[in-house]
C-alpha cells in the first residue's frame, strides 16, 4: 500500500512540475524509504534479540533503485518533449 500511495502522489506530481522538482521529489522519497528500512531492520534485529548491523546489499538496492527512477523520468521527459511536440 505505502509504494502505491507514493507513485500515486509522485505521478500526480509529475503532471504539474518540471523534471528539476519530479527528480527532487522522487530523490526524498528514496532517501525516505531507505531511511525508514534502515530503522525498521533496527527494531526488528533488536525485538529477536540479535546484534544488528548495516548491509551494503541493502544500500546498492537503493542505489540501483535510485537509478532507475532517475532513468525513467528522464526518458519520460525525452519522450514526452521531443516526441510530443
Amino acid at each position: 500500500m505505502y509504494r502505491v500511495v507514493n507513485g500515486l502522489i509522485l505521478g500526480f506530481a509529475a503532471l504539474f512540475s518540471p523534471i528539476k522538482s519530479i527528480v527532487i521529489c522522487a530523490l526524498v522519497f528514496i532517501a525516505i524509504d531507505f531511511v525508514t528500512g534502515v530503522l525498521a531492520s533496527r527494531c526488528e534485529a533488536r525485538q529477536r534479540g540479535e546484534k544488528w548491523f548495516f548491509s551494503s546489499h541493502e544500500a546498492w538496492r537503493t542505489i540501483r533503485k535510485a537509478g532507475f527512477v532517475l532513468l525513467t523520468i528522464t526518458m519520460g521527459w525525452l519522450i514526452e518533449s521531443c516526441i510530443y511536440r
